[in-house]
């Protein structure tokens, strides 16, 4: 019983497994309010939150901290090395939703997004009427972040 409770608060903490509880449990409800209100465009919503806490959060900015052997960090360390060699944790660069957020967004889509879009010949322009569903979760996963930190509203916006 301990060990469950210790595991259960351990979970809840402003730490990995504490932030990647808090995406999953804020997925479950988005995609919860997009079946009982016939939004399917929240389904997807609902899957990039936990997605983009999971391999973009905004403490991605401490990967070069990370133990890039450890499974789930390795590609996710590979990936954010630079960024983190140029970004301080818990800066305006990465924990802020006006700042960070779209930084690392247009990250993603340069390293990533651009050159998977040119693979399979162009497949991401064609799902643009999703576009608005990822970036509504990437908000959401950031902000359920950022409370998690402790930031207020104003810092939520600008960062510290």
């Amino acid at each position: 019983m301990s060990r469950k409770r210790k595991t259960f608060k351990f979970s809840l903490n402003s730490n990995r497994d504490g932030h990647m509880t808090a995406a999953i449990v804020v997925g479950i409800l988005v995609a919860i309010v997009g079946i009982t209100t016939e939004r399917n465009w929240l389904l997807y919503t609902a899957a990039v939150v936990v997605a983009w806490e999971w391999f973009a959060t905004p403490d991605v900015d401490c990967a070069s901290q990370r133990r890039a052997d450890s499974g789930e960090w390795l590609l996710v360390c590979l990936i954010w090395l630079p960024f983190s060699w140029t970004v301080s944790h818990r800066s305006f660069l990465s924990h802020s939703l006006l700042i960070g957020l779209p930084i690392r967004i247009i990250y993603v889509a340069l390293l990533i997004g651009w050159p998977l879009n040119h693979l399979t010949d162009g497949l991401l322009i064609e799902a643009a009427h999703l576009w608005p569903s990822v970036l509504t979760g990437c908000a959401i996963a950031d902000a359920t972040h950022l409370l998690k930190d402790g930031y207020t509203p104003m810092q939520m916006l600008f960062g510290r």
